[in-house]
């Protein structure tokens, strides 16, 4: 395996909002109506990266320069797992005032008057989430009266993505026209340091604090971080919730390396049956965008698989769009077969690296389903040693399934180094632009020590990570393992606001003590809002109190709510179909191609040796519409035997749907009994069985069946030893 790097990017991505201005007005006598007469005059943004975790800030100062009062409206999305945790409205050069969380309310009531009680100037509620998951908000302000100013801050926090030697924070873009200055500072945890932050491909400086502008378009923060050594980091940061609760966030991440460095590339590439599901196309798009990721004067050759290993281009050659166009003209034309027999494939992959210098990697596309191997298989195979080879292993799942074999898949890049990942095929246009990061060597057999939190990958890639949060009465000492040996002891970042993120994670917590908490520290979500309370008043200072202590909340306006246009998701139903294989569909397996297939082999088999009989047993996996591997133990005739394993091998399953069909693997054991009574030939199923997710008790075989004289094919002419008996038809 090859050394590792140490350097890895900090990067804060910024991806637009599609639409107009983000603010809206009405008044008395005006509808709800894009804003002509308030003015943004100004925005700021600040974003601060602490460890993992973003804590930013946006300040918008509005103006109202006409004669006519108006309220203001604006809706904006943040990043998904985003929370919106505070909110704040300042009038003019005042005190800002903070907001209030409270839960739904009953009612809304016009502010009678301003001496007894005036209106709630700002509210915050949250809508249906969008399209693509991302939380979506709606802010309310009060009328502004001519020449009056308000600035509105939103605060929100989220957990930063760890990828290509990254960490990732999306920022919804501006409206058309419209732009906010930002400033960014990034405080890494121990271990590392920044070493620049970049606006694009622009340099800002050798600082950790740096300054941006945030439009309409892209924008992408780049803060390089450097590594002290060439191993993972682990950073923990704490939040006190009560109640003796505290909330607890894991890192752990990995230097980059910049580019794959080795200069040879086998593609072993899936052809059975079953990767008919992934597509063909998709399987092409994998192997073009490889090859535009090697390194300049890279080596390439593929073997192409099921039960046979094919070699494509028949030597190394470049890496050229000619010969990667080569493997895929091989990926169509390929006949997908039943059975996979990935040792062999790996078997013949040793025999063309050869005793090549220097490091080849093996990348294997497959869709995870390979059978019932042994989870050594695929090592043995290969019998190299970890410093001639890496193998990346890219497993490609179909609707909603998931590779079933990827234990068997994992041991060899567990041995060698290298890289798993696994990829939806829905999610494939997404993920090819990080296709760079699948080459890449990873760290194996990770785990953390210390904690019983779950979740932690065995298997992190290089210039990647995994942020992880739990809720714990006190933190213990963490260590990360590698291979049980290796220990990495956790260092502590800088204090950050977790404590929303860490309540809204699923696991094994008290629901119960958990609304409680959330209440505390609370995120606008559909049960909560934030609201600025008036301050006008004689009764505004006892409401606020009554209200901060959890009373009743009735909002207070001056001008009522427009219609707002109705916030709908239709989702789309999920229909979960059972499995696609069923008794009655292996009955008729086992009818139409097996014995058909079986009773040819034994006619054959019967002239060199009229005497043979004996029961042979069949062992067939089937998943996902192949046969993937066949056993027999047959009765002791080699060729008859070998014949009726290729007879297994033409049982052809109906492909499953793989958004509806259940994932699963069946196992049919099948005796079937050859014998010769009166000069003719009878084959007698016995019992089949199955593991899941069917148990065939009784599968009825017999003599072939002619089916247009419904019943058992009857004895023809008697002069022939077999009595001119023949297969029934195939449909």
């Amino acid at each position: 395996m090859r050394k590792l790097g140490i350097y890895a990017s900090v990067l804060v991505v910024t991806t637009s909002a599609a639409g107009a201005a983000p603010w809206s007005e009405f008044g008395v006598a005006e509808p709800l109506r894009p804003s002509q007469q308030l003015v943004e005059a100004a925005c700021d943004i600040s974003v601060e990266m602490r460890g993992a975790i973003a804590d930013v800030e946006v300040r918008q100062r509005l103006t109202n320069p006409g004669p006519a009062a108006f309220a203001a409206v604006t809706e904006f999305e943040l990043p998904a797992g985003a929370q919106l945790i505070g909110m704040s409205l300042q009038r003019g050069k005042g005190k800002a005032e903070a907001a209030l969380p409270v839960t739904s309310w009953a009612a809304t009531e016009r502010a009678a008057s301003p001496k007894v009680l005036g209106s709630d100037p700002a509210l915050v509620t949250a809508l249906q989430p969008g399209d693509d998951g991302r939380p979506r908000f709606r802010v309310v302000l009060q009328p502004l009266d001519q020449e009056q100013e308000v600035t509105l801050e939103t605060r929100w926090t989220a957990t930063a993505t760890i990828r290509d030697g990254a960490l990732r924070l999306s920022l919804p873009g501006r409206g058309d026209g419209l732009r906010c200055r930002g400033l960014v500072q990034v405080q890494p945890g121990p271990g590392a340091s920044v070493e620049r932050i970049r606006l694009d491909a622009t340099e800002l400086g050798l600082r950790n604090t740096a300054a941006f502008e945030l439009g309409a378009e892209d924008a992408q923060l780049s803060a390089v971080l450097a590594f002290k050594r060439s191993e993972p980091l682990v950073w923990t940061q704490t939040m006190p919730l009560g109640d003796g609760h505290t909330a607890h966030a894991i890192t752990v991440l990995t230097p980059a390396i910049r580019s794959a460095s080795s200069r040879r590339a086998l593609l072993v590439i899936d052809g059975s049956r079953s990767m008919e599901l992934v597509g063909r196309h998709n399987v092409q798009r994998i192997v073009r965008t490889i090859g535009a990721a090697l390194p300049q004067k890279a080596e390439i050759e593929a073997i192409v698989f099921d039960r046979q290993a094919t070699r494509v281009l028949g030597s190394w050659k470049p890496a050229t769009a000619e010969n990667l166009a080569a493997i895929e003209t091989a990926v169509n034309k390929h006949t997908p077969g039943n059975g996979s027999d990935p040792a062999r494939a790996f078997a013949f992959a040793r025999q063309l690296i050869g005793t090549a210098r220097g490091q080849t990697m093996v990348i294997v596309i497959t869709d995870g389903v390979v059978g019932d191997i042994a989870p050594d298989a695929l090592t043995k195979a290969l019998a190299a040693t970890p410093s001639e080879l890496d193998v990346h292993t890219i497993a490609l799942a179909p609707g909603r399934m998931s590779a079933p074999d990827a234990t068997a898949l994992r041991a060899p890049v567990h041995y060698f180094g290298g890289s798993y990942i696994e990829v939806g095929t829905k999610d494939l246009d997404l993920a090819l632009a990080s296709v760079d990061d699948w080459l890449r060597p990873a760290w194996q057999a990770l785990a953390l020590t210390g904690t019983d939190l779950e979740g932690m990958p065995d298997q992190l890639r290089a210039g990647t990570g995994v942020v992880m949060y739990e809720i714990v009465k006190r933190a213990g000492k963490l260590k990360l393992t590698r291979n049980g040996t290796v220990a990495v002891t956790a260092g502590k970042a800088p204090a950050a606001p977790l404590a929303q993120l860490a309540l809204a994670e699923p696991g094994a917590f008290d629901e119960t003590t958990r609304a409680r908490l959330r209440e505390r520290h609370t995120a606008v979500d559909d049960a909560h809002a934030l609201v600025v309370l008036s301050r006008t008043g004689t009764v505004a200072p006892s409401r606020r109190q009554m209200i901060a202590g959890g009373g009743p909340f009735t909002r207070m306006v001056d001008l009522d709510d427009p219609k707002f246009p109705p916030d709908i998701r239709v989702g789309r139903p999920m229909v979960i179909g059972g499995s696609a294989i069923d008794r009655n569909t292996i009955t008729l397996l086992l009818r139409q191609y097996l014995q058909p297939a079986a009773f040819t082999c034994y006619q054959r088999a019967l002239g060199p040796n009229g005497t043979l009989a004996g029961t042979a047993k069949f062992r067939l996996e089937i998943g996902r519409g192949e046969l993937t591997r066949a056993e027999v133990i047959g009765i002791g005739d080699a060729a008859f035997d070998a014949c009726l394993l290729e007879a297994a091998y033409q049982v052809t399953p109906p492909l499953p749907n793989p958004d509806i069909n259940t994932d699963d693997r069946t196992v049919v054991n099948y005796p079937l009994t050859f014998s010769v009574r009166e000069q003719k030939p009878f084959i007698l199923a016995g019992d089949a069985d199955s593991a899941s997710p069917i148990d065939i008790d009784a599968v009825k075989g017999g003599v072939p069946v002619n089916a247009k004289r419904g019943g058992q094919v009857k004895a023809g002419d008697t002069s022939t030893p077999l009595g001119g008996l023949r297969p029934s038809p195939t449909k």
